[in-house]
């Protein structure tokens, strides 16, 4: 067996995401998607869902022809509720949310919602498949069943519902 010297163990910690007003995408963050900080250092603040988002970005990374483009529809935060009607009329409080799509429902079954943070970077709220999962096992569906209405794998079902 070969052994590799001088191995890098790098871990990644979570995404940043660059926004032009950090007062403005903190108050977004907190009421409309109920983030809870864990830790704000001003221009750059984590939440406690994994992501970050920072402020005065060009200026950090200091680098020559260095520009920010927003809105450019390359990538998403993807998010997902339990009761997902309650998220429904939680979103209806804010006029101001700019939506890429209201609900739709995908042939696994799951309901999602996709619109815009104040930067314009995608935001995409799905209903949790647990969620899914266990209300069709509810209804009285098999295990089987319910993979084949969510092309799910029986495994990946099986542990959801701590079967």
């Amino acid at each position: 067996m070969c052994e590799l010297k001088g191995m890098i163990n790098m871990k990644f910690i979570l995404p940043i995401i660059v926004v032009k007003d950090i007062q403005k995408s903190k108050k977004f963050y907190e009421e409309v998607l109920r983030q809870n900080i864990t830790l704000d250092l001003g221009s750059n603040i984590t939440f406690s869902d994994k992501f970050a988002i920072q402020a005065d970005y060009a200026d950090l990374v200091d680098a020559d022809n260095f520009h920010i483009s927003f809105n450019s529809n390359d990538h998403e935060l993807y998010f997902e509720e339990n009761d997902f009607d309650e998220l429904l009329k939680h979103l209806e409080k804010f006029s101001d949310i700019h939506f890429i799509h209201k609900t739709k429902t995908y042939p696994w079954l799951q309901r999602v919602i996709r619109f815009y943070d104040p930067d314009f970077h995608i935001i995409e709220i799905g209903e949790s498949m647990d969620t899914i999962f266990k209300n069709l096992y509810n209804l009285g569906m098999t295990i089987e069943e319910i993979s084949e209405k969510t092309c799910h794998p029986i495994e990946y079902i099986k542990k959801s519902l701590d079967l």
